[in-house]
């Protein structure tokens, strides 16, 4: 059987590509099945992002790049800030409004307060843009369940499409 390969589970892969070799492995550290392409030497691809993967954050925390593909669900009574974590080609996260808030905002902030927010949300029924912002928040008492921005990096910036039902329920600032 010439060509069959096992896939294997490793931080690492074990071996090098080759003009006729392309490793393929499942990385241990996040899930994603990945490969070498063959004489890329270690060029790591991405063939499948982790499925299903989920936090439902308790206090303010900062999201890693190992956690690109991850569902935040928002839920508890009061809101906090969650830190994107910098820029790189392919990060994206989704969140949404698991259970309604009451006392205050849940925010997602670039690092640093840097400005590079871009895309919008449509929030009942109109369009609320999103041009060189640092903050997208999520408005106690304004926001329902199921409202949900989906976030994604291309290196340079972070773009967002999101959908709010009430007026207010999802607002993009320059905090910083």
């Amino acid at each position: 059987m010439s060509g069959v390969r096992s896939l294997v589970r490793c931080p690492v892969i074990k071996g090098y590509a080759t003009p006729n070799s392309a490793p393929i492995y499942i990385d241990s550290d996040d899930n994603r099945l990945k490969f070498i392409p063959a004489g890329s030497g270690t060029t790591e691809v991405v063939i499948q992002e982790t499925v299903n993967q989920t936090i439902t954050p308790l206090v303010a925390f900062s999201l890693t790049a190992a956690q690109s593909g991850f569902d935040v669900f928002l839920g508890s009574t009061a809101g906090f800030a969650i830190t994107l974590p910098a820029v790189a080609v392919g990060l994206r996260y989704r969140f949404t409004v698991r259970d309604n808030f009451i006392t205050s905002n849940y925010t997602i902030i670039t690092p640093a307060l840097a400005d590079i927010i871009q895309g919008g949300a449509t929030v009942a029924g109109s369009d609320v843009p999103a041009a060189d912002e640092d903050t997208i928040s999520f408005v106690a008492s304004a926001e329902l369940k199921g409202d949900f921005c989906d976030v994604w990096s291309d290196g340079t910036s972070w773009f967002v499409n999101g959908r709010g039902t009430t007026a207010g329920s999802i607002t993009f600032t320059q905090a910083g």
